[in-house]
């Protein structure tokens, strides 16, 4: 596994196999300035996910705190956390097309 301290802003993606709090990472999806986001597999539930791995401790602490909606427009929330490459984000895994 690559090593990148917690909360770091390094680049480096996570290679596939690679498994984080219960989820195993598949392939890299995107990745922006403050996150990283993999398709993953919660190895508990054998369900594919959105994990996002965020460089910003504060920004996930945040975001952590928010009210998480429960609307079929808004995608699910399954679980957060902290781990040795940041603190990450679960969600539902949306089929389709990026946004760029």
């Amino acid at each position: 596994m690559p090593s990148r301290p917690a909360g770091s802003s390094s680049s480096a993606d996570l290679p596939p196999g690679a498994v984080i709090a219960g989820w195993r990472i598949e392939r890299v999806l995107g990745r922006g300035s403050r996150a990283t986001v993999y398709e993953a597999t919660q190895l508990s539930l054998d369900r594919r996910v959105a994990l996002k791995i965020m460089c910003d401790r504060d920004l996930a602490e945040r975001v952590r705190r928010l009210s998480w909606p429960e609307h079929p427009g808004a995608v699910s929330l399954f679980g957060s956390g902290d781990s040795e490459y940041g603190p990450w984000l679960a969600m539902r895994l949306v089929p389709g097309e990026t946004l760029e």
